[in-house]
């Protein structure tokens, strides 16, 4: 069978790089004059599923394993930060998905696990980091080459975060249909000073002090961030506030070094913060 790469040299043109050792012809989708590939075709390396092929799959996965209930797979996870698709995933989806498009994409493959399995717990949205908790996809490409002044996504939103927007959309729809959609709030956090290598130098043992991210209401985290991230508790309490009920999760991480005893002890420091400020 023939090979054919999202970002085919043949096909697109030369590219800044390439797989030179296993696929030559798969290029980066960087022209060589810095621009994207933009208009190829979305199908050259990929199959369009929709939720209908996803919930074959789940049905697949319960008659071989069970029910989550009876022992069998028990969290579903939708799905991994969406909102920087357009980065991650530039060959099927260039434009970064809206507010309007996750919330429907989560309501629409939940229900489709749920019919499958009521007893499975649902996890999501699985969001990359502090940009992601408050702003769309579409905000981030957007304010990425635009200036992050004005925000249409929020904007067409009445201002809402992200986030704390779609759990309140999640719970409206819980109140309407009698069904939860969403029973683990999950999202990601990497340390943004490059502590998640495995650097050991002066400057990035001082990882053990961004812990206090996590959960330090004082603490104005030193990496462009500068802002109080406070993160356990910031999650917490937006379940609180929009969807009572939701557990609480934190689902990737990596504060680096871990051969390292820096590394270590931050990583001892940080699942003693787990348990202490009560994530789920």
């Amino acid at each position: 069978r023939s090979k054919l790469a999202s970002f085919s040299i043949a096909k697109y043109g030369a590219q800044s790089g390439n797989d030179w050792q296993w696929f030559p012809d798969a290029g980066n989708g960087v022209l060589t004059s810095g621009q994207n590939v933009t208009g190829n075709n979305p199908n050259d390396a990929n199959t369009l599923v929709d939720s209908t092929f996803q919930q074959g799959w789940a049905q697949h996965l319960v008659s071989q394993w069970g029910t989550a209930a009876g022992g069998g797979l028990r969290y579903y996870i939708l799905d991994n930060e969406p909102s920087i698709w357009f980065s991650t995933h530039r060959d099927v989806h260039p434009v970064g998905p809206t507010m309007d498009e996750i919330r429907d994409k989560m309501l629409d493959y939940g229900a489709k696990i749920k019919t499958v399995d009521p007893s499975a717990l649902i996890v999501g949205p699985e969001e990359w980091g502090w940009s992601g908790y408050t702003l769309s996809g579409y905000d981030q490409q957007y304010g990425g080459l635009h200036g992050w002044s004005f925000m249409p996504d929020r904007n067409n939103h009445g201002g809402w975060d992200y986030l704390p927007w779609l759990l309140d959309q999640l719970r409206q729809n819980n109140l309407s249909t009698g069904r939860r959609l969403l029973d683990v709030f999950s999202v990601h956090y990497y340390p943004q000073g490059g502590e998640f290598g495995n650097d050991t130098s002066s400057a990035m043992q001082l990882r053990r002090n961004r812990t206090r991210s996590l959960w330090d209401p004082n603490y104005i985290d030193e990496t462009w961030i500068n802002d109080k991230v406070q993160l356990i508790p910031r999650l917490k309490n937006w379940v609180s506030t929009y969807y009572p009920g939701t557990l609480t999760a934190i689902t990737e991480y990596n504060w680096g070094a871990e051969s390292h005893i820096n590394g270590a002890t931050t990583q001892a420091d940080i699942l003693g913060i787990f348990g202490r400020e009560g994530l789920d």
